[in-house]
């Protein structure tokens, strides 16, 4: 079994995306400007992703192919230095592998909005490989700078512009509190050190989940109302237009909202939440994580 086989078994990649990407990833491979341009990602020698997009946009006619799956392909081909690398730096392997479901949900996103097996967030997966965003478990991490003007807690103070990590929250399940716990609990071991926080370890989120409201809209037993309840509210903003819509109702969100399904909870009361002429939103939050956990 190859690696790119081994890592969508591992990763549980729908069984009917594996041939076509398994296909395209050897033809990749077999090109000869493919190492170069992997050997350039791992190696962090891009001032960003848009030229390696360029180029790999230039290559997706001659593989027949449009550019999302093309791109897939190439960091699935990748990865492979990426683990490399990863044991090489004495990075535990499991974030490798907890790394890998995100291509996975890509894969899904892309599939359904796009109808096609690849993914369109061709430059959101870059920072993987020059080991500056992890996952750690059932979510993902980077370092940022705090974007607040102060926050203290527990005799611990962070200010404007000074490191704490970033969460993201991919979209592959149910955002438990368990899950959310367990991952804060192995960023922070991860990340003591490396952040020199003193013992803590400043933990920030900007998403759509954080909106405030939520509570308003959403059962107190919701797993988003538990993930707001683990932040202290920095701020928050509203919008006329919900841009996260299609990360709620899927390829339903290009109709007219009256037409939106209504097969969940979150569907249901988004939907109701906006026919009543009320905004969407996002939030900002922190907290300090130690050996104990969340610091109160």
């Amino acid at each position: 079994m190859s690696h790119v086989e081994l890592l969508m078994e591992k990763a549980n990649f729908p069984e009917e995306s594996r041939g076509f990407l398994t296909d395209l990833c050897r033809r990749l491979a077999a090109d000869s400007r493919y190492e170069t341009l992997s050997r350039r990602l791992i190696d962090h020698d891009y001032s960003d992703s848009s030229e390696l997009i360029a180029v790999l946009d230039s290559m997706s006619p001659e593989f027949g192919v449009y550019k999302y799956s093309l791109y897939l392909a190439f960091y699935l081909n990748a990865s492979e230095l990426l683990l490399d690398k990863y044991r090489a730096n004495n990075i535990d392997e499991e974030l490798f592998w907890f790394m890998t479901v995100d291509y996975r949900c890509k894969l899904e996103e892309c599939r359904a909005n796009d109808g096609i097996w690849g993914t369109s967030a061709a430059a959101w997966h870059a920072p993987f490989y020059h080991l500056t965003r992890f996952a750690h478990g059932r979510l993902q991490y980077d370092y940022s700078a705090f974007d607040g003007e102060i926050y203290e807690r527990g005799g611990h103070v962070i200010r404007k512009g000074e490191p704490a990590l970033r969460i993201h929250i991919p979209s592959s399940g149910p955002l438990t509190r368990e899950l959310r716990h367990d991952s804060y609990r192995r960023a922070y071991e991860f990340n003591r050190e490396r952040l020199n926080w003193n013992g803590v370890v400043p933990i920030s989120c900007s998403s759509w989940l954080l909106y405030p409201a939520h509570k308003e809209m959403l059962p107190q037993t919701s797993n988003i109302v538990g993930f707001i309840d683990d932040f202290d509210m920095i701020s928050s903003s509203t919008s006329e237009t919900f841009g996260n819509a299609w990360r709620v109702f899927g390829p339903a969100s290009k109709l007219p909202l009256e037409q939106w399904p209504e097969d969940t909870g979150l569907r249901r009361a988004y939907k109701k939440w906006l026919l009543s002429g009320k905004p969407a939103g996002s939030g900002y939050g922190i907290f300090f994580h130690d050996e104990q956990g969340r610091v109160r």
